[in-house]
């Protein structure tokens, strides 16, 4: 869950600052590209009614133009509940001191005989909103009176008719007698919005409302729902909002549809993080609503954090089991913000029984927000990308101006928190056409995203991996879904589970992915593919035993070939067949994606994507492993990706790239082979402000090939050129640990060198220490990790590298990390997007500043073991002592091919003492004196001896 921007976290979305003043046109709101709009001009009384729709998210505004309303003037918003204890108010007995005040402990009010239907007899519950536990949220002065210490009483009472009745002081001037009285939210549909001074001036700021069981005796909290973050309500806006900004036919995709507001995600966390439990406590709550109310549910979910172990996270198993178990939920999720590098599809994602969107512009949404004309729908960069697993499902376009609470600024958001309510709204369009059907009795999710799949259309110029089935087709997916609703096999079959192999993956998932070098199954090496038909949990073991499947099985590509075409299931048992690739065809460089179908009785089949991933071949030039490309041509909102492998013994790359034709800015981006962006600094290509990119890369990517990709922002005006260059050398030096010398003398140190490559190195080593670093572990438990640390005068900044194993963190559905200075304010809001990231501190004054780095982590399940994070803390000095090389005593050092030789390093002076239990940390750089380019950095890590 993340902003963005080619984003980490949370929330799966990031704001563009655009006006609406011109939101009436079909892109800033497209539900052209996906047939709505001529779907609802056909059938206006199919707009989702008798549909609703659960945003599991930050809170849905309902008090905001385009979320009041249904067409038919209902509330739009019926459900309002809090999973988080975010806004949760611990109340205590009242009672009256005789005066004009009520109090208990601390809080008091007065005005309360005026309250109607107050009765001093039937007792008062007193507690507060406290401003300062919102410090972090988007809407950290709740009233917008300038101040963030505010407190906002709030008195509970039983009414005569035995309904608990809440009272808000709205602007905190503990005077209830002007106050209006409001029920739970699912009875009355009240709600109040916060304000300071005069109400009918005041621009409405945050929306409050609440619930309490009646059948409780003397409620100890009440549960407030409080909208702080804009994420929620804009995406309710995209999948059902009415009239948004006020304007007549400014509508969402459903528009007709419910609204749910569920709140997993707690504002004052960074990003709006989950909290332990939240996600699958609003989820139960939503499968015991659904069966209770027997009215078809879509769930939409803008959440996720990047995958550890795609398909195994433990949310993941839940919403399979899940699907099982309320087969008239749909869950649409978004697939992660964390592309485009290949396995880059978000977690909870990967859970395969959901429908899983990704982010496509559309021309429409291209000449609209960016006024950039596109000759195709494109796919956005940042949407994640499939590999092990077969996802995103389906695309949608992923940018919208739709309704935000009134503190936010922009209405504009894009990522594919914003595809997916698309999909979800698309979805409440297709049951409330279903619903006259005399076969719609015997609907479930898994025939719905069935449906969706076997009618979208594939984008021109992108493959499996990047969109899935393609672009849904609201009136194609309506016609898909009446035919599985008479097919006898669909009505029992929730999916057909698919265990194939990759080489990234230990573990068998519904993809099959060779990032192996080029490497993939050969004929006398096949992979194989087990399949088996995963029934709904209502299906009677019978029955279950008695279902016999014959599935045709053909591929999309001459090169991957197939050791049978037939394939027969029965009952869930598992049933198998190898294929292999003709390596011959998939040998030019690049991403090669090739399906298997299976077609099976009636409207049933899958699809498995099997994708070759070939590097681009590094030959020797002047004796050094190169990839030299001239040229390379990118496309407005366009990428390219050159894959390359590491050569053997590689300890450093180097990568070049600069403008060919002085056109536009190019984006460079790299991910490893896990599909996790690997940060080299500064990534922007500009022939105009004449920047390159220049990096030099030590800590090698992981696990398979690695990728370079660039693209191009949709606004510029051409394609742009680059000229690329990747280096690979193999200088090694052996590991240093200590430096030595005499007591008041600069040390150094001394270490064998070994040229690898066939050509001489003739250059200079220089380097630094560049500060002290220690490392340790920590462990996670039920409660919130706090690490305190310092920034002294002598340090310009601090680097915490924080590191989760990829088993751990399939637990955990968010990890928010914040640190505080001294006076508890927050100097940095981030979270874990993966298992590892790096969260920075500058020296922002004197003397010694202590902070407070915490982690508060979201478990999907309550309880599980501690889980050890690893901490490498780095003080970064403000003057680094500077390092130099010499080979027998000479400056200019020369190595020549398969020769030793001993290097000696000296400082420039005494460094700065290391703290107990810390070392230092540096690197040398060997720099060719031909061309400057670095053909060894050796990092550094340093006791004194």
């Amino acid at each position: 869950m993340h902003r963005f921007s080619f984003v980490p976290m949370i929330l799966l979305a990031t704001v563009v600052f655009a006006s609406s003043a011109i939101a009436t046109t079909g892109g800033f709101m497209d539900s052209r590209t996906i047939g709505a709009d001529s779907f609802l001009k056909a059938n206006p009384a199919f707009d989702g009614r008798g549909v609703v729709i659960a945003i599991l998210d930050t809170g849905v505004d309902m008090g905001v133009p385009g979320l009041e309303k249904t067409p038919s003037g209902e509330p739009k918003v019926i459900v309002a509940r809090d999973f988080t204890g975010e806004a949760t108010v611990r109340l205590e007995r009242a009672t009256f001191d005789g005066k004009e005040a009520w109090r208990a402990g601390d809080s008091w009010v007065k005005g309360v005989d005026k309250i109607t239907g107050f009765s001093a007899e039937s007792g008062a519950f007193l507690g507060a909103i406290r401003e300062a536990q919102f410090a972090g949220s988007g809407a950290p002065d709740l009233d917008r009176d300038g101040r963030t210490d505010g407190v906002f009483s709030v008195l509970v009472y039983k009414n005569a008719d035995g309904k608990w009745r809440i009272v808000i002081d709205r602007n905190g001037d503990r005077n209830l007698a002007d106050e209006p009285v409001i029920g739970s939210y699912e009875e009355t549909f009240d709600y109040v919005t916060l304000f300071s001074g005069d109400p009918a001036k005041d621009l409405p700021r945050v929306t409050v409302s609440a619930h309490l069981d009646d059948k409780v005796q003397e409620p100890r909290e009440v549960e407030l729902h409080m909208v702080t973050a804009s994420h929620g309500t804009h995406v309710a806006g995209i999948a059902a909002g009415y009239n948004i900004h006020g304007e007549k036919g400014y509508n969402g995709i459903a528009p007709g549809a419910k609204v749910m507001s569920l709140k997993i995600g707690n504002s004052a966390l960074s990003g709006g993080a989950t909290v332990t439990g939240s996600m699958k406590r609003a989820y139960e709550f939503v499968g015991r609503w659904a069966s209770k109310h027997k009215v078809p549910v879509v769930v939409n979910m803008s959440y996720g954090v990047g995958s550890g172990q795609e398909g195994a996270n433990d949310l993941e198993e839940f919403l399979n089991r899940f699907a099982r178990e309320n087969p008239n939920v749909l869950v649409v999720l978004s697939n992660g913000n964390d592309g485009p590098g290949l396995s880059s599809s978000g977690s909870p994602g990967a859970a395969s029984t959901t429908l899983s969107v990704g982010a496509a512009l559309s021309k429409l949404n291209a000449a609209d927000i960016f006024g950039a004309k596109l000759q195709r729908d494109e796919m956005f960069a940042f949407s994640g990308r499939g590999g092990e697993i077969a996802k995103p499902d389906v695309v949608a376009p992923g940018i919208a101006s739709s309704s935000v609470p009134y503190f936010q600024q922009g209405d504009v958001f894009r990522g594919t928190s914003m595809a997916a309510p698309e999909v979800a709204g698309a979805a409440a369009l297709v049951l409330s056409a279903s619903m006259k059907d005399p076969e719609f009795g015997k609907w479930h999710s898994g025939m719905l995203k069935a449906a969706f799949m076997a009618s979208a259309k594939p984008l021109a110029g992108y493959n499996a991996l990047d969109q899935g089935a393609g672009m849904i087709d609201v009136a194609g997916a309506l016609k898909a879904f009446k035919t599985r609703l008479k097919d006898p096999l669909s009505q029992l079959l929730l999916e057909y589970r698919i265990e194939a192999p990759s080489s990234t993956l230990a573990r068998k998932n519904n993809g099959s992915f060779w990032r192996a070098g080029g490497w993939a199954p050969t004929i006398t090496d096949q992979a194989e593919v087990q399949v088996s038909m995963s029934f709904l949990s209502s299906v009677d073991p019978k029955t279950v035993a008695d279902t016999r499947a014959l599935i045709a099985l053909s591929t999309s590509s001459a090169w991957l070939k197939l050791s049978k075409q037939k394939l027969v299931l029965k009952g869930n048992a598992k049933s198998s067949f190898t294929y292999y690739v003709d390596r011959t065809k998939v040998s030019n460089p690049g991403v090669h994606v090739a399906l298997i179908k299976g077609t099976g009785p009636g409207q049933t089949s899958f699809t498995i994507p099997v994708s070759v991933v070939t590097p681009y071949p590094a030959p020797h030039v002047d004796g050094v492993s190169t990839i030299s490309l001239k040229r390379v041509t990118v496309n407005p909102a366009g990428l390219v990706r050159i894959p390359f492998a590491l050569p053997s013994n590689t300890t450093t790359m180097t990568i070049s790239c600069k403008s060919a034709d002085k056109a536009s800015e190019v984006l460079a981006l790299m991910f490893d082979g896990s599909g996790h962006r690997f940060d080299f600094g500064d990534a922007v290509i500009s022939g105009p402000a004449g920047r390159s990119v220049n990096a030099v890369i030590t800590d090698m990517p992981r696990m398979g090939v690695g990728e370079f990709i660039l693209y191009v922002q949709p606004a510029a005006p051409k394609a742009a050129a680059v000229d690329v260059e990747i280096k690979f050398f193999s200088l090694s030096a052996k590991p240093v640990d200590a430096l030595h010398g005499a007591a008041g003398q600069a040390p150094g140190f001394r270490t064998e060198v070994m040229n690898n490559m066939p050509e001489p190195f003739i250059g200079q080593v220089q380097g630094e220490l560049s500060g002290v670093f220690s490392s340790f572990e920590r462990s996670i438990d039920q409660k919130l990790l706090v690490h305190e640390f310092y920034i002294s005068d002598e340090y310009r900044s601090v680097e915490l590298e924080l590191e989760i194993s990829p088993e751990n963190w399939s637990r955990f559905t968010d990890i928010a990390v914040n640190v505080l200075d001294s006076n508890g304010k927050a100097v940095v809001q981030t979270g874990f997007s993966n298992p590892r990231t790096v969260v920075r501190v500058d020296n922002r004054g004197t003397g010694n500043q202590r902070f407070k780095l915490e982690i508060n982590a979201a478990r999907g399940h309550e309880g599980g073991p501690n889980v050890p994070v690893k901490f490498t803390v780095r003080h970064f000095w403000k003057a680094p002592v500077k390092l130099e090389g010499k080979v027998d005593g000479n400056q200019l050092v020369r190595l020549l091919p398969q020769s030793p030789a001993t290097l000696e390093v000296k400082t420039d002076k005494m460094p700065l003492a290391a703290p107990q239990g810390a070392s230092w940390f540096g690197k040398v750089d060997f720099k060719a004196r031909q061309d400057e380019s670095i053909w060894l950095r050796m990092p550094l890590e340093l006791r004194r001896r």
